[in-house]
């Protein structure tokens, strides 16, 4: 008999309870009628809105999913984004996957600050490529700058 790990391509049970984690707000927003957008994406602030955000897309290689590959690689990105904008003052609110990418949210005071406590975690991440991050210099409707990555 194959083991749970095995069954789902090594991605195991911690995987699929954080999968679950992330995928819930997504879905209560979808039953609730939520809507709320920013060029970003989703207006996804917590309560006590720091005044910057920084919103970092992946692009999946998988057509709408991640590949299991992948999803280990953006669960260790989401881990070393964390550990980043909190050494830099930020805070981490949450990772999105949805729709054939992956969405990181990230706050803090200052959003060129929040950059630069991350950047150096995404240089050596290869999932990356590709994507791009926006830098939100304030509330919803403020300037905006785009970074590919």
């Amino acid at each position: 008999m194959r083991s749970q790990a095995s069954a789902w391509g090594g991605v195991g049970i911690a995987w699929l309870r954080r999968a679950a984690f992330w995928c819930l707000p997504a879905a209560l927003g979808a039953i609730l009628g939520c809507s709320g957008e920013s060029a970003a994406g989703p207006d996804l602030a917590p309560a006590e809105d720091p005044d910057h955000e920084l919103f970092i897309c992946v692009l999946l290689s998988g057509e709408g999913a991640a590949l299991p590959g992948e999803i280990e690689q953006l669960t260790t990105l989401e881990d070393q984004l964390e550990e980043a904008v909190r050494a830099g003052g930020g805070t981490f609110g949450r990772m999105v996957l949805r729709d054939g990418r992956c969405s990181y949210y990230l706050y803090g005071r200052d959003a060129d600050r929040i950059y630069e406590s991350i950047v150096s975690v995404l240089e050596t991440a290869a999932i990356v490529r590709g994507g791009y991050a926006i830098r939100r210099y304030g509330g919803a409707g403020s300037r905006e700058e785009r970074v590919d990555l």
